[in-house]
């Protein structure tokens, strides 16, 4: 049976590795936040028995939009989560769910903004809000004033003309520490290595996520992507641990997962733009492109 476990749940246990790291989830009202659970911790077995891990502990960083709040609700126990429980872990950033099945998935607090050039920046481990409609630079500044580390995610179609040139400007002359973001949802066929190979020369490196789209069969991508920490994390601070580890990066971490079928992209594309379209579990939100 669900329920919220008040206190923490994981006391000052450490949390072994290897820890598969979901950099960009979210919580749309088209999923079933029981599902995606679920899906994460299946995707996470399945990536690491290719890789040859044992036991790995999945976790996502939950980025909230603008009227969303998911992570605060989870953690709040305002949302109830069939076969889960769900408890903080020290810090206001980290949550533990556990399965009535034994699974165990870590959650942990960020946001998204959209910037005034039509681009997107994540602010991972941070539940502090940044407005939406600021340009990139004044954006990635309220995110490291927020205590956030910002990553600037592919996003379909986003990173193409004039967008693409801005943000090589931007990387090659950014006064603040920044990385980019993979998806899971970007085809196979998408050049965006490059882009993702010039930045890292600069030590600016790649944060992947699913970036599941707000359609009800997207929640079972949760967990298929994202990076490794081969070392676990301590159990009563794991989100501020996260951050401090993440922030002192000095060279690109192990990152796992497979690119999407470009098929499978453009599905998920199509659907997210067919009006009317109202999934099991919410009604579907749609976003700029």
């Amino acid at each position: 049976m669900s329920q919220t476990v008040p206190g923490e749940v994981s006391g000052v246990v450490p949390i072994q590795g290897p820890l598969l790291i979901d950099a960009h989830v979210h919580l749309h009202s088209a999923h079933d936040p029981s599902q995606l659970l679920k899906a994460a911790a299946a995707n996470g077995r399945k990536a690491a028995a290719r890789m040859g891990l044992a036991k790995p502990v999945v976790g996502l960083i939950v980025v909230d939009m603008r009227g969303q709040d998911g992570f605060s609700r989870l953690r709040g126990g305002t949302w109830t989560v069939p076969g889960w429980e769900m408890g903080p872990m020290g810090d206001p950033i980290s949550l533990m769910a556990r399965s009535s099945e034994g699974e165990t998935v870590l959650l942990f607090a960020g946001r998204q903004m959209a910037t005034q050039e039509r681009l997107e920046v994540l602010s991972l481990l941070s539940d502090q809000p940044v407005p939406d409609g600021l340009d990139l630079s004044e954006t990635v500044r309220r995110v490291h004033a927020a205590g956030g580390l910002p990553v600037i995610p592919w996003g379909f179609g986003k990173w193409t003309g004039q967008r693409r040139d801005l943000l090589k400007g931007f990387l090659e002359n950014t006064p603040y520490p920044v990385f980019l973001g993979d998806s899971g949802g970007r085809p196979a066929i998408d050049r965006a290595e490059i882009l993702f190979g010039e930045a890292a020369g600069r030590g600016i490196w790649n944060l992947p996520g699913t970036d599941p789209l707000p359609l009800s069969w997207e929640e079972r991508r949760a967990g298929e992507c994202g990076f490794i920490l081969r070392d676990g994390l301590p159990g009563d601070r794991p989100g501020e641990a996260l951050r401090q580890y993440l922030a002192e990066l000095a060279a690109q971490p192990e990152l796992y997962g497979r690119r999407r079928s470009l098929p499978g992209c453009l599905v998920s594309q199509i659907g997210l733009r067919l009006p009317g379209l109202k999934p099991a579990g919410g009604a579907v939100v749609s976003r700029p492109a």
